[in-house]
């Protein structure tokens, strides 16, 4: 007989454990879940169904900050929908033919190089980098406009005053400083994008006019089952009650676009301020400029100013120079 091999208990549990072991790994492989089985598939959709959801977000996001964006001088959200080059586009077709209708281009080279420095000195610091232009306007008129994309005009009659006008309490104020608030001002405008806002809103606004008309049509004309005679006059009491309704949506509109612009310029008033200070130049200056155009007013009653206000496109002097103060105690109180 051939010799034994005694197999020690130790030796026994290690081969027992290999084959255990090896009996385990081969009935997981066998039983391992398939590509296909419910489990995996459904976590392979779920991951594609996340991907699908974020492009989607993602999208809609991106739609939104595009027509709800920040304005880049407030930083509040708006309605943005008039693109940058149709900005451009009106201010280019318009400036020219602007300059030339109120006097045309001033012969005072000297002024002319003036505005020219501080305007330039001002865009530096805007929001958006615009094409900006600066012109003297040969007329003796107190006043200064900016048009989309930076064309902006100051009207020879202005820079005089400015010249000429001295006012108690401001012996600190240079000529430079003084121009700065009026070019300052009109800079915000073009920066803040006030015109295409404006345009914006009428849009807006004349498509939920046109929406309200069709649907009043619709309803009361359109939706009538009775007899022609009683149609024929309810088409009638319409027309007429739509003559009233039109010309009371147009004053109500009139009046809303007037109370925009009288914000939009006290908006230019506080930013143009800030872009002073940002610039170099004393923004005291905004307030003389409204004392300047006070002292140019004949006195009138507070409620005859408060009336006139509504149906103006600016704000009174007074109420400019209330806020321009506040803004100046804004301005000192975080230098």
């Amino acid at each position: 007989m051939g010799d034994l091999k005694v197999i020690s208990s130790d030796n026994y549990l290690n081969i027992f454990s290999k084959k255990r072991e090896a009996e385990i790994t081969k009935t997981l492989n066998n039983n391992a879940l398939s590509d296909d089985h419910p489990y995996i598939r459904s976590d392979r959709n779920t991951l594609k169904e996340t991907n699908v959801s974020k492009g989607i977000f993602q999208i809609l996001k991106k739609s939104y900050n595009f027509i709800y964006a920040k304005n880049p001088v407030t930083e509040k959200r708006q309605l943005w929908f008039v693109p940058a080059f149709f900005e451009n586009f009106l201010g280019y077709c318009m400036y020219s033919s602007y300059v030339n209708d109120q006097g045309g281009i001033s012969f005072n080279s000297n002024r002319q190089n003036l505005i020219n420095k501080i305007g330039t000195n001002l865009s530096k610091h805007t929001s958006r980098k615009l094409d900006y232009q600066f012109t003297v306007i040969r007329s003796s008129h107190l006043n200064a406009w900016a048009l989309p994309w930076g064309k902006i005009a100051i009207f020879e009659g202005l820079v005089k005053g400015i010249e000429k006008t001295e006012i108690n309490g401001f012996k600190d104020l240079t000529k430079e400083d003084k121009i700065a608030a009026v070019l300052s001002h009109e800079i915000v405008h073009a920066d803040a994008r006030h015109t295409a806002r404006r345009l914006e809103k009428i849009f807006v606004i004349n498509i939920l006019l046109v929406a309200l008309r069709v649907y009043l049509f619709a309803k009361v004309v359109i939706g009538i089952k009775e007899s022609k005679n009683d149609r024929f006059n309810k088409l009638e009491a319409y027309q007429e009650i739509d003559f009233i309704a039109n010309y009371l949506l147009n004053l109500c509109v009139k009046l809303y676009l007037l109370a925009t612009s009288r914000k939009q310029e006290l908006e230019a008033d506080r930013y143009g301020m800030y872009l002073m200070k940002k610039a170099g130049y004393n923004p005291k200056a905004a307030l003389w400029l409204q004392h300047f155009f006070i002292s140019r007013q004949l006195e009138s009653p507070r409620w005859a100013v408060k009336i006139n206000e509504i149906f103006s496109s600016h704000p009174s002097s007074k109420a400019r120079l209330d806020a321009n103060l506040k803004t100046l105690n804004e301005i000192e109180s975080r230098s």
